[in-house]
């Protein structure tokens, strides 16, 4: 598979994923799970809590050589968000997993199984019943295969396998979009890239914040990711 036979576990990995977001988005007569077109305005407000996070983060970044990437960066990275709204749309709201990464998932003898549908732990229960576009779990599963290539040189001092993260990413999404149901999604497929980039901001944002109060060591993988995205947008 050019070079990706070692990634083909995190293919069916993927077809796991899209195939339990058809299932969650599948229930038409429960209006709980019944997937949901969104109001006019849940771009806008999904932009403005993102925003609110950026913001906030950046107003308390300690002085540490970890995050001098990002020094002078803010207004970059909400320009970024901004512009990657715009060129977005919404696809179908449906009932999600809510945290979904790495550890949330076990493979078994007979495949891989999801585990663990509580959702984020810090947020209401009420939040966590929200329905929410199904490519947030997938921007949550590709920043963990980050997290995974970092970990292995932080805590084994062994780098990961040369473009590992890449071949993953790659994986992962073949097997997502073969099994998601189409209707789910947004309708053009840079309106899904852009949206999962929304996403991707999103976690990063949110582990920048984790990795700074609880494993200083590690920040520098949120930031990478951070710089990354708007590398890549800015080109």
């Amino acid at each position: 598979e050019s070079g990706d036979g070692d990634t083909v576990p995190l293919r069916e990995l993927g077809q796991v994923v899209g195939s339990m977001h058809r299932v969650l988005g599948g229930d038409t007569r429960h209006p709980a799970f019944a997937p949901e077109e969104p109001s006019a305005e849940w771009m806008m407000l999904l932009g403005v809590d993102i925003d609110q996070h950026i913001q906030e983060l950046f107003a308390a970044l300690p002085d540490s050589p970890a995050l001098a990437p990002l020094d002078g960066r803010r207004e970059a990275v909400r320009a970024l968000l901004d512009s990657l709204l715009r060129a977005s749309s919404a696809g179908r709201l449906i009932r999600t997993h809510g945290d979904l990464h790495l550890g949330q998932v076990l493979r078994t003898a007979g495949g891989w199984v999801i585990l663990d549908f509580e959702g984020e732990p810090a947020r209401s229960m009420i939040e966590r019943r929200r329905k929410r576009s199904p490519l947030r779990d997938v921007a949550g599963m590709l920043r963990s295969f980050a997290y995974a290539a970092s970990a292995v040189q932080l805590q084994r001092g062994t780098a990961a396998p040369d473009e590992w993260e890449d071949r993953a990413r790659r994986s992962f999404l073949a097997g997502y979009f073969d099994a998601v149901d189409p209707l789910l999604m947004p309708p053009e497929s840079v309106a899904v890239e852009q949206l999962l980039a929304v996403f991707e901001l999103e976690k990063a944002v949110y582990e920048l914040d984790y990795e700074i109060h609880n494993r200083p060591e590690w920040a520098a993988i949120p930031v990478a990711a951070i710089c990354h995205l708007l590398d890549e947008h800015e080109q």
